[in-house]
């Protein structure tokens, strides 16, 4: 009977596989990650000046029509920016729970 014969290029091949598999999903977060951080810094970005702007427009004096007005366009636009907040947390944490280990990761 002949005797069975195994090389490790099997082995070797399958963890190759499964190392770059892991690499480009860590590459993907990456990326979501720091996209998630320039959605935050936009947002940022969008409040400090609308405090700005608020600011200068209550040492002028502003009438209040003009404060209701600015307020409701503030509203209108505050879907878009919750979502782009929810996006950039997501993005953010996911990369963490990558880092810190993730659990369902392991094998």
């Amino acid at each position: 009977m002949k005797h069975f014969r195994f090389t490790l290029q099997a082995l070797l091949t399958v963890r190759e596989r499964e190392e770059r598999s892991a690499l480009e999903y860590y590459a993907r977060q990456l990326q979501l990650q720091q996209q998630a951080l320039d959605d935050l810094t936009a947002i940022e970005t969008d409040l400090a000046a609308g405090w700005n702007e608020l600011r200068e427009l209550m040492t002028r004096a502003c009438p209040v029509a003009d404060l209701v007005q600015r307020l409701r366009l503030g509203q209108e636009q505050r879907p878009g920016r919750e979502h782009r907040l929810d996006r950039g947390l997501l993005g953010t944490g996911g990369l963490v729970a990558l880092e810190e280990g993730d659990p369902r990761q392991r094998r």
